[in-house]
């Protein structure tokens, strides 16, 4: 995210760059579902695998094998947002991930 410009339309452009010049896209989740992309509702993490599955991109997935045994300082404190991540962990999990 570091590479990311200070405008949402000019970052969603540079990540859909980033995906289209590369050879798979690797998602890694822990305990936080990410930040959110205010026009979308959903994270950016999760719009990026969605658009790399809309591009067929290949996808590895790396989840955290027990995320409620995350620390607290390390997992998802807002109920709805844990709502949308344990969603986006089984749109993952229905394809094959590494734990």
């Amino acid at each position: 995210m570091e590479l990311f410009p200070a405008t949402n339309d000019e970052k969603w452009t540079l990540i859909k760059r980033v995906i289209d010049d590369s050879d798979y896209y690797l998602v890694i989740v822990g305990g936080r579902y990410g930040s959110i992309d205010h026009m979308s509702g959903i994270s950016y993490t999760e719009q990026e695998y969605d658009y790399a599955i809309q591009r067929r991109t290949p996808v590895m997935a790396f989840l955290h094998k027990s995320p409620g045994e995350l620390s607290l300082n390390k997992s998802e404190l807002n109920p709805d947002l844990g709502a949308k991540l344990r969603e986006f962990r089984e749109r993952l999990e229905q394809r094959p991930v590494k734990y």
